[in-house]
This record gives C-alpha cells, structure tokens and sequence, in this order.
C-alpha cells in the first residue's frame, strides 16, 4: 500500500455545478409548490413530505450553498494565487445583481461566498424571486446583513465554475 501524495484540494466542479442547479430549483420549485392552494400539493398538504417539507428545504438550502461556496472560495483563491485574469471578482457573468449588503449596495460572487461561509443566520424570503438573507459578525463584533437572489447567484456560480473547467480540462 502507498501513502497518500500530497496534493491540492480535490475541487469537484460538478458538484458545485449540481449544487447551483438543486439551489435554483429549490427556490422556484417552493415558490411552484406553494402557489397550488387547491391541486395536487393541497391534496397531500398532510403528508409526512409536505408536513416536514419546510425543514427538509431549509436543511438542503443551507448545506448545498455553504457546499458551494466552500469549494467555490477554494477555487478563487488558487485563482487568485495564480495571478489569473479568471477569479470571482473579475468574471464577466453578465448577472445585474448577485445580491446586495444592508446599505443596497452590491455584492459580487466572491463576497457572495464568504458571507456564505462566515453567515450564522439565514432567512429565506419566497414571496416573489427566492431570495436568502443571510447575517453575521465580522471580527470587531459588527453585524453584517446581505440578500442573496437565488437565481442570479446560482447562473453566475454555474457560469463561472463551467468557464473554469472549459479552460482547465
């Protein structure tokens, strides 16, 4: 038996490419679900999936984003350190609005990962376009608060990691 190599991260593009996928149709498959007042889902509205289906969606929101952008900010640092003209903030991903900080402000992909990964609270709002809150401290005990639009940040993720993998492969 050989002893492991040592070796960079294992960034598995695909999975952040599902993951940007199943967030997407998360979002817009609850807003779906929720606007069926009297078919199918009101049908079944007491069913073990429907009666859990809140927790079962906060549970996968919450894992594949920090997933995503987990692996996400590995990748754009090795960008980074590589002095590539291709990290997260320099990406043309064509996306108007990733999501924005409490003062309106936007945000771009990698600040979308690290307020993913440093978040320690998270709200979803479904009423129109899926959008998450997210909100935490920064080291100087200040709070901090952001929305995430699902859709722009799910086509520009999958954008930018598709791009990267084109070129490298």
């Amino acid at each position: 038996m050989h002893r492991p190599e040592e070796h960079d991260h294992y960034l598995d593009f695909e999975q952040i490419k599902r993951n940007a996928f199943v967030l997407l149709n998360l979002g817009y498959g609850l807003n779906r679900l929720l606007e069926d007042g009297e078919g199918d889902v009101a049908y079944r509205k007491d069913s073990a999936l429907f009666r859990e289906y809140g927790k079962m969606y906060e549970s996968e929101i919450s894992t594949r984003l920090l997933s995503a952008a987990v692996t996400a900010r590995v990748l754009d640092d090795k960008l980074i350190n590589s002095k590539s003209d291709g990290t997260a903030t320099k990406f043309p991903h064509g996306e108007y609005m990733l999501g924005d900080d409490e003062n309106g402000e936007p945000i771009n992909l990698r600040q979308c990962f690290n307020k993913i990964i440093h978040a320690s609270r998270i709200y979803h709002e479904l009423m129109q376009l899926p959008e998450v809150y997210l909100s935490g401290k920064q080291q100087n005990e200040k709070e901090w608060h952001i929305r995430l639009f699902l859709l722009p940040f799910c086509t520009a993720l999958y954008q930018w990691v598709d791009h990267y993998q084109r070129d490298h492969t």
